[in-house]
């Protein structure tokens, strides 16, 4: 299962990497780079936060350095 994530995560890392980003523009540069649904990216986001890859700011998501 972890394997189908990683062209997902590396796309959100991809899009996250300029600094802040939205969710809505994190969702729509993956779904239109990768395919996958918003629920998909939505949960991988999640988890990313939890694990402390990313950081939620507002309504505003950067990677963690």
């Amino acid at each position: 299962m972890a394997r189908k994530a990683a062209p997902v995560k590396e796309a959100i890392i991809e899009a996250v990497r300029s600094g802040r980003t939205t969710l809505d523009e994190i969702i729509s540069y993956v779904s239109e780079k990768t395919g996958k649904q918003p629920r998909i990216i939505k949960g991988i986001i999640t988890k990313m936060v939890k694990r402390g890859e990313l950081r939620r700011i507002d309504n505003t998501f950067e990677l963690v350095e």
